[in-house]
């Protein structure tokens, strides 16, 4: 698997996205339409970088304890012929923590986040079928 997303937990996205665009980066709002959380993601420099609002991150991730700018969550992109929930259960075999059971979400991915044995967190995530 290839590293998918870089999610970072930014106590004002808004100042994180001026400074990340002083690097060349260009971001999109993703922030839900009617809501006061901020989120913005850029994939303009090769590795997509998401800057999500404490709240965003409670919205998608309602798991996670103490949430704090500074923190972080690397997305792992599940290939296909497997599922996020076979690889959540793999990983919880070989150390990993489940954080957040697979779900399916309304930005149309089935999504799970993982521990793995440091306390970092994963998330694994795959297109949703239809």
């Amino acid at each position: 698997m290839n590293v998918a997303q870089i999610n970072l937990l930014c106590a004002d996205p808004g100042a994180s996205r001026r400074f990340y665009e002083a690097l060349d980066l260009t971001f999109r709002s993703i922030s839900p339409p009617g809501r006061d959380e901020a989120a913005y993601l850029s994939d303009s420099g090769g590795t997509t970088l998401a800057l999500h609002s404490l709240g965003f991150a409670r919205w998608w991730d309602p798991s996670t304890p103490g949430l704090a700018p500074g923190a972080a969550v690397l997305d792992f992109d599940v290939p296909k012929g497997r599922t996020v929930d076979e690889v959540l259960h793999h990983l919880a075999t070989v150390g990993g923590t489940v954080a957040k059971k697979p779900e399916d979400m309304e930005f149309g991915e089935r999504y799970a986040i993982v521990t793995d044995p440091d306390g970092h967190r994963l998330g694994l995530r795959q297109p949703i079928r239809t």
